[in-house]
């Protein structure tokens, strides 16, 4: 019984590494001290830009592209002289936007960043400091990152999501003794310590998979800052990611002993573990003791062990997972039936599929979704049934839910690939284009060249290449060689020479692994 394995856990323990971390130096410190200064997690913005900001965005985009072969400082200096950049006025929505496009350019990043910094009535945003601290940590630029830690600092421009970055980077970087100087010198930097920095830097251990120096700062704290749930779950999953079960097991009675209760998030992580290492016996031991303690999985626990069991081959196993859910009330939601129609699909078994999709959601009151939609196009493509993913279309129109690429693409691959549907493909590229205004991509511009060639209509994909180029979307080489290839084979002279220009006007853009593979399997 995993009870039994918890109460195993209690009496005897497991011994954790000694690191000697007092190498380290982590300050033990009084807990009176609290958080309420830090702002929330900053979500990733997008910036709309007016027209003198469009202009002066353009403007820098391009005195910085000259500048790439200089350093940082050499493009500061270089930015100071240009007198056409000296005339306009900065704005933090421009500059936010610039500092977002820099790729891992962090030379010219950092250069403009302290080339608008010195501008007398302009002041840096937390999410520009934030953006290059991150940047500069990336490319492992440490003394450039903790410049920009103090000097944010000091334009009070510093929040907890600044030093989560930082530590994040230095550990990934596997800089654990200045992870743990950075929590040390949170109050030179004007932070509180309380406990969710304690929860910053054993997220920042763990997320590297250094759970023992994690659970050694964990040891020293937990005394002086009263722990929480998340503390606990951060630890916990980090054991997980080092497939140590045990002493995941191990901080489930220690919450408990600091007065928490393990929630469904707890339970469910160790959980997930046991499927990555195959252990579904655990698994559906920790399903019964979940239920014991008053703790019931919820559908996302199930959807991952129903996935799991798929993934290993084990169909009908999987399937039993609905007759627990209904054990424990636990009601699905769109996401589950999501992962239950393409488990299904993959398995071949399309009427069981389709009688889900249509009866049982249905009758449970849960909606299809867009996913749900493209799933049954997917799995009805598969079987070579053209008709039932012609009339999910229809579905999604008279649900108002309109489709996007992956909507149709299954079905223009089936449509080429049956030769007989040529004018099916036309009438599904009018929808896609004229009725719903979906702009094609590389891949499905790819997917019809090579479809309209396979099966005999050169003229088809001849005129999907010039849509395709009057678009400014350039084919691969493949794509070129194919259409070549092609037009010599039907002695199209013409044709032959208009490719050839384009080929030797075009720098070579490779087509990405993966539509090479689809359109040659294909």
């Amino acid at each position: 019984m995993w009870k039994n394995k918890i109460s195993h856990v209690k009496r005897h323990g497991i011994s954790v590494c000694s690191i000697h971390l007092a190498r380290y130096t982590i300050q033990p410190w009084d807990s009176k001290v609290s958080m309420n200064g830090f702002k929330k997690k900053l979500q990733e913005p997008e910036f709309n830009l007016n027209p003198q900001e469009a202009e002066l965005f353009q403007l820098i985009k391009r005195a910085i592209q000259k500048l790439s072969h200089l350093t940082s400082e050499g493009v500061t200096i270089s930015l100071k002289s240009n007198e056409v950049l000296s005339k306009f006025q900065l704005s933090s929505n421009l500059v936010d936007s610039l500092i977002q496009k820099f790729g891992d350019d962090w030379k010219s990043a950092l250069g403009f960043f302290n080339w608008a910094n010195s501008h007398p009535s302009y002041k840096h945003t937390t999410y520009a400091y934030n953006r290059m601290i991150d940047l500069v940590g990336k490319m492992k630029k440490f003394d450039a990152m903790w410049n920009l830690l103090y000097e944010s600092y000091s334009t009070r421009s510093l929040s907890l999501d600044t030093v989560a970055k930082a530590m994040r980077r230095l550990a990934g970087a596997r800089q654990w003794k200045e992870t743990i100087s950075l929590f040390d010198k949170l109050e030179t930097l004007g932070l509180e310590r309380s406990v969710e920095t304690v929860n910053v830097l054993l997220d920042a251990l763990c997320k590297e998979g250094k759970v023992n120096y994690a659970r050694e700062a964990f040891l020293v704290l937990k005394s002086h800052i009263r722990p929480n749930e998340h503390t606990f779950n951060i630890l916990l999953h980090g054991w997980c990611k080092v497939r140590n079960i045990e002493e995941a097991i191990r901080q489930i009675e220690e919450m408990k002993q600091h007065g928490l209760k393990p929630s469904v998030i707890t339970y469910s992580t160790i959980v997930n573990a046991c499927c990555h290492q195959g252990n579904f016996s655990e698994v559906y031991k920790i399903l019964d003791f979940m239920v014991s303690q008053g703790c019931p999985p919820n559908v996302i626990t199930y959807t991952t062990i129903m996935n799991s069991l798929a993934k290993s081959g084990k169909i009908d196993e999987a399937l039993n997972i609905i007759q627990r859910m209904k054990d424990t009330r636990c009601a699905p939601d769109t996401l589950f039936y999501n992962s239950l129609l393409h488990m299904l699909g993959k398995a071949g078994r399309w009427n069981e599929a389709w009688s889900i999709f249509e009866v049982e959601m249905e009758l449970n009151g849960v909606p299809h979704s867009l996913s749900t939609y493209n799933t049954m196009v997917t799995i009805s493509c598969r079987h070579g049934i053209v008709e039932s993913a012609l009339s999910i279309l229809r579905k999604m129109e008279i649900s108002n839910c309109k489709p996007d690429l992956w909507s149709y693409r299954p079905i223009l691959r089936l449509c080429l690939r049956k030769r007989d549907l040529n004018n099916q493909v036309w009438l599904l590229l009018d929808e896609i284009i004229n009725k719903h205004g979906i702009s094609l991509d590389l891949d499905t511009y790819t997917l019809l060249i090579h479809g309209f060639c396979k099966c005999g209509d050169f003229n088809s994909g001849l005129s999907i290449f010039e849509k395709m180029v009057s678009h400014d979307i350039h084919p691969s080489s493949i794509t070129c060689e194919l259409l070549l290839n092609e037009a010599e084979r039907e002695g199209r002279v013409d044709v032959v020479q208009l490719i050839k220009d384009f080929m030797d006007q075009k720098e070579e853009i490779i087509l990405p692994n993966q539509v090479e593979v689809s359109v040659s399997a294909n």
